[in-house]
């Protein structure tokens, strides 16, 4: 997902600073929830992108389950607990990126000033 923001990208860091847990080019959240965010400069405004992924914590827990699965000759059972566990993680980091947008917004002007979408 891409956002447009009317603002510096030193004023978007310092905004999810306030609340989240940034390192580098990635906000972390709970256990699970990780999004990755690349920051473009555009004239006067900056253009983000978010990506949500599933954290490391996530790979390992579905490798180990997978591993479980296949030495008890549940193959099928393996390839749908990966899914379960990556999808759980991928599903909370979108979560933490609905919660950043929504925590970002203060700062986003609308374009136009006050006019209205309807003419």
């Amino acid at each position: 997902m891409e956002q447009l923001f009317g603002c510096t990208s030193e004023e978007f860091i310092s905004r999810i600073s306030e609340r989240f847990k940034l390192d580098g080019e990635s906000v972390g959240g709970a256990i699970f929830q990780y999004v990755h965010i690349k920051i473009f400069d555009h004239n006067d405004e900056i253009l983000v992108l978010f990506k949500p992924k599933p954290t490391l914590l996530a790979w390992v827990i579905s490798l180990i389950s997978m591993a479980v699965f296949i030495l008890k000759g549940y193959y099928v059972g393996s390839f749908v607990a990966v899914f379960i566990v990556l999808g759980f993680s991928y599903h909370l980091s979108k979560q933490l990126m609905t919660e950043i947008l929504s925590h970002t917004q203060g700062i986003t002007p609308l374009r136009g000033g006050n006019q209205s979408s309807n003419g």
